[in-house]
């Protein structure tokens, strides 16, 4: 996957980010929703490739592993 892929989402993270050493709630449902790639990370201390994806419908954006999104073009 590259920056500029359309993908659809098929995994719902439970948390959005970490703040004050805790897990902060997920706004919204982006589970099956559809998003571009607007950026690339390489995660050395975890493993494996994770996308930055805008999710226009919720003017929103989340960083996700690339297993947790399909390719729909």
């Amino acid at each position: 996957m590259k920056v500029g892929d359309l993908v659809k989402c098929n995994w719902q993270p439970r948390s959005s980010h970490i703040e004050d050493d805790c897990a902060m709630p997920m706004k919204f449902i982006i589970k099956g929703e559809i998003g571009i790639i607007i950026g690339k990370r390489e995660q050395a201390y975890i493993g494996g490739s994770y996308s930055v994806v805008l999710f226009p419908k919720f003017g929103y954006k989340h960083t996700l592993s690339d297993s947790a999104l399909d390719l729909l073009n």
